[in-house]
Parts: C-alpha cells; structure tokens; sequence
C-alpha cells in the first residue's frame, strides 16, 4: 500500500498485490494497517486508489478519516 502525507493528509496512492497471491485478503489487510496508521497519528486521509476508495465505502467505521484536516 503506497502513501504520501503532505501535512496531516495521508494520500492512499496504490495498493498492489501480486497475482499469486490476490484473493487472500492481502490487499484488505495493507489498506486496513495503512488506514490504522493514519487514526493513530491523527491524519485524514484521501483515497486516491480506487481499491482504498472501495474498501472505505464497504466499511463505514472508516468513513470518519475523510477529507481536509
């Protein structure tokens, strides 16, 4: 899961999982520590991937970390 923080905005650029591995969860369990790390250190985030945008919307406890500080 790649990121960029700029401020207290963490940006979700990308989330890759290699074709061998896809289907395990993998890719839930990146964006889920990425987005732990964000609640942690008190950034917002915007979910410029569109898996991270995905797993965001199917989970509303996560909703409350977007948007501008």
């Amino acid at each position: 899961c790649q990121y960029r923080v700029f401020g207290k905005v963490m940006m979700l650029t990308h989330t890759g999982v290699p074709l061998a591995l896809r289907g395990r969860g993998i890719a839930a369990a990146l964006v889920a520590a990425a987005l732990a790390h964000a609640r942690e250190r008190g950034y917002r985030v915007r979910p410029d991937c569109s898996y991270v945008e995905a797993y965001m919307r199917r989970r509303p406890e996560t909703l409350d970390l977007l948007g501008e500080p």
